[in-house]
């Protein structure tokens, strides 16, 4: 192994002139690997504008440098020491952090890879051009800037501050904690472990799946597509307005509310209070209610099962009326029970204002396979067109959905209006 110095033979050496000193670049560009464990009061570079060279330089105890940048197919290891500004890698250089402090940013360029397993960055890390930049244990950043394709990973470690991506970016996080995220234009996020302390904002046609973790709040914006199968959302819990659509199949929220045009399908989950307002739509298959559902403004809330009894007289199918036809908190508190189409029992109370709309749907999934095809078709062909369906039979063995003694065309429209739903995934 070759130790670094200051002779000809080795490195390059260009003067560049700022506005405080008069700073080198010092240029390491020749395949061998160098330890710095001394100052360099100047920036470096691995690699620039020599592809396929793989020059290495270790960055130790002791060493330091004012900037450092990475090209080509070089490799930085940096297991101590300090950068006095900031780390960037470009073209398809690798960067491997262990320790040591970085001063001002990290940025990582191209098809570029950093991987921190620890050490400190004093500010921002970015990512971007299809860069992918890892956050292992024990690291502390202070904010995260991912774009343009870019991805940040954290898996331990802390972001104090937040985390701000765009133009397609992502970012994952499967352990450690961040403050904030705020997503938007069409970036993607993934939320499987960890902890979110503040807020997820989600704006512009976003993508975002939570699987896992602990979030004080979701909310999302602007044709945003969200998908909740785990992990716990506070109390003030998962909003969605403006076009977007929420997919909840799991987990537990504090409250769930949609607004502004949204829309969301609610399979199985457990959250504290449905909110559904301003012309959104909540369809309701399974899951726990524990407190009460609230339909107004236009809104709907389309609840899919069986067995529904208010204030304890049987229902059957069709729309809930509002009492006052006013604001929702005017009025009465009423109750509701029955049984979901995933078999989860619904009992809670709920209030209707105005223009609001809950309405109760039998379930066409026949055969419980959370699907609505040929198989389902099948079976309502099976029982048409009967015309004596009643309570012994299980009116025609439920494919009376609204309970008429017949198996008509009215069933067959409640029917087709479901044809062909299945869940994301399937």
């Amino acid at each position: 192994m070759k130790s670094a110095s200051l002779t000809i033979p080795l490195m390059i050496v260009v003067l560049s002139l700022t506005t405080e000193q008069l700073r080198a670049t010092v240029d390491f560009a020749d395949g061998n690997t160098y330890d710095i464990d001394y100052e360099i009061n100047d920036d470096i570079r691995l690699d620039y504008q020599s592809p396929g060279t793989g020059t290495t330089v270790n960055l130790l105890d002791g060493g330091y440098t004012f900037w450092v940048n990475t090209y080509e197919d070089s490799i930085l290891n940096m297991s101590g020491g300090l950068i006095g500004s900031s780390l960037s890698s470009w073209g398809r250089s690798r960067v491997e952090v262990s320790g040591g402090v970085v001063g001002s940013y990290l940025s990582a360029c191209d098809d570029s890879q950093i991987n921190l397993a620890g050490g400190t960055v004093t500010n921002t890390v970015y990512a971007t051009h299809n860069s992918a930049v890892t956050l292992g244990p024990g690291v502390t950043v202070a904010r995260a800037d991912v774009s343009g394709k870019g991805g940040v990973k954290l898996e331990g470690g802390t972001i104090t501050e937040d985390v701000y991506v765009c133009d397609e970016g992502n970012f994952e996080l499967s352990s450690g904690k961040v403050n904030n995220i705020d997503p938007r234009d069409k970036s993607h996020i993934r939320v499987a472990g960890g902890a979110v302390e503040d807020s997820l904002w989600a704006f512009g046609e976003s993508d975002i799946k939570i699987t896992g973790g602990d979030l004080f709040c979701v909310d999302a914006r602007e044709n945003v597509r969200v998908s909740f199968s785990g992990g716990t959302i506070g109390f003030n819990g998962l909003r969605g307005s403006d076009e977007t659509h929420i997919d909840m199949f799991g987990g537990s929220a504090g409250y769930f509310t949609t607004g502004g045009t949204a829309s969301a399908d609610i399979f199985d989950g457990h959250t504290e209070a449905l909110y559904c307002s301003d012309e959104s739509s909540i369809n309701l298959y399974g899951g726990t209610i524990e407190e009460n559902m609230i339909s107004t403004l236009n809104s709907l809330l389309t609840i899919y099962g069986s067995d529904f009894f208010v204030d304890g007289s049987a229902f059957g199918y069709g729309e809930l009326e509002s009492i006052k036809r006013g604001q929702y908190y005017y009025e009465p508190i009423r109750h509701i029970t029955g049984t979901l189409s995933n078999g989860t029992l619904l009992d809670c109370d709920f209030q209707i204002g105005f223009n609001g709309h809950i309405v109760l749907v039998p379930d066409p999934d026949f055969n419980d396979d959370g699907q609505i095809n040929f198989k389902d078709f099948s079976f309502l062909a099976s029982q048409w067109p009967k015309t004596d369906c009643n309570e012994t039979n299980g009116w025609c063995q439920e494919c009376d959905f609204d309970e008429s003694g017949a198996v008509d065309s009215a069933d067959l429209m409640l029917f087709s209006s479901n044809w062909l739903w299945k869940p994301d995934g399937i």
